[in-house]
């Protein structure tokens, strides 16, 4: 399993990680649609590598990234284009539900957490 040791439960400004936060090194994160009922943490991608048309991006970040929880919706304001509005809800341990907005450049990323990897953590 991949180093996970910059994750934090601690809640994020949107307008992106504090300087103190940030992890030392660069680690691989995903452009996905999280599945229902599993656990992600997210951040914004710093660097994208390969191209769209050869199927071959990938993309990384030294941003910490954020605990947020089970996966448990999908929204969408029906939008178009630069008009649509895509989130995601999640509901953390203590039952708090977050929504995490999709950002207009398309950074917004995910990571899938394991929870043995987050509880042996703590």
């Amino acid at each position: 399993m991949e180093n996970q040791s910059s994750i934090t439960k601690e809640p994020k400004e949107e307008q992106g990680p504090k300087e103190e936060q940030e992890p030392k090194e660069e680690q691989e994160v995903f452009r996905i649609t999280p599945e229902i009922g599993s656990y992600y943490a997210t951040t914004f991608y710093t660097r994208k590598t390969g191209t769209y048309l050869k199927k071959n991006e990938k993309y990384y970040t030294t941003n910490p990234l954020v605990y947020v929880g089970k996966c448990i919706e999908h929204g969408s304001d029906g939008g178009f284009g630069d008009n649509a509005e895509y989130w995601e809800i999640f509901e953390n341990d203590e039952g708090k539900k977050e929504i995490i907005e999709y950002d207009y450049e398309g950074k917004r990323v995910f990571k899938e957490i394991k929870l043995d990897t987050l509880e042996n953590k703590e």
